[in-house]
């Protein structure tokens, strides 16, 4: 399988899922990089978390944290929920499939 891939990780929870990016890579204008990786990853994210958690998801801020391999970001989300939302932390860090 060829591409790059992004393993979820949330504080206490190591194995949520993985995320494909294709072959995106960063390259020279970072601005524009992390405005196309947020386009793919994000949707991704709500998708994924919003059937772990069985509520609704949405993003809050999304960092790049390293570009360099292993690629690693920090997604912000809000978990809904009927009686309090919370913030959650979701980490993703670049991952091999064999």
């Amino acid at each position: 399988m060829k591409g790059k891939f992004l393993n979820i990780k949330i504080d206490g929870e190591d194995n949520i899922g993985v995320i494909s990016l294709g072959e995106f890579k960063f390259g020279s204008d970072l601005k524009k990089d992390e405005s196309e990786f947020r386009q793919i990853v994000e949707p991704k994210i709500i998708e994924a978390l919003q059937s772990h958690f069985d509520s609704t998801v949405k993003i809050r801020s999304t960092e790049v944290t390293s570009t360099l391999p292993p690629f690693e970001a920090c997604v912000e989300v809000v978990v809904e929920a009927l009686d309090e939302d919370r913030n959650e932390s979701v980490f993703l860090t670049e991952t091999w499939i064999y």
